[in-house]
């Protein structure tokens, strides 16, 4: 009777909500949490999938490494980084450079390394003055004591 069709609908109600839960966990977990706190602005969409990327960067956070500036346009606002040991060029763009609005050819970069969209990208890029020697930059041997 009347009872069983309620108990129907209150399932379907319930599974319902469940999908409604779980797109919402789904979208939620793609939303970088420094969204509102992107400029808006020529780079403001190019800005986000980076925070994004940076949340789910392998590894711990402060890994730094090192490579060479291989090309680098700076009217188009990007280049790529070369990496010894790394079969792939590694993108940069200018909204990602520390201190600097440009690169130049030859420069020697640490960065740290991510995956957005299945390419290599550089984030918080930095020029140090000279070629690495050492597999681990003197900052953080000196942090070790």
């Amino acid at each position: 009777g009347a009872e069983g069709e309620t108990q129907v609908q209150e399932q379907k109600k319930k599974s319902a909500v469940e999908e409604l839960k779980a797109a919402l966990m789904k979208a939620a977990a793609g939303v970088p949490k420094a969204s509102a706190a992107a400029p808006a602005g020529e780079d403001g969409a190019e800005g986000q999938p980076a925070a994004a990327a940076d949340a789910k960067a392998p590894g711990p956070a402060n890994h730094r490494m090192c490579g060479r500036v291989k090309s680098y346009n700076s009217k188009k606002g990007f280049g790529f980084i070369d990496m010894p040991g790394y079969q792939r060029d590694i993108f940069v763009y200018n909204s990602h450079l520390i201190g600097r609005i440009g690169l130049l050819v030859g420069e020697y970069v640490e960065f740290s390394l991510v995956m957005d969209g299945g390419r290599p990208q550089a984030r918080q890029v930095r020029v140090t003055s000279k070629p690495p020697d050492k597999a681990v930059p003197d900052s953080a041997l000196a942090s070790m004591g």
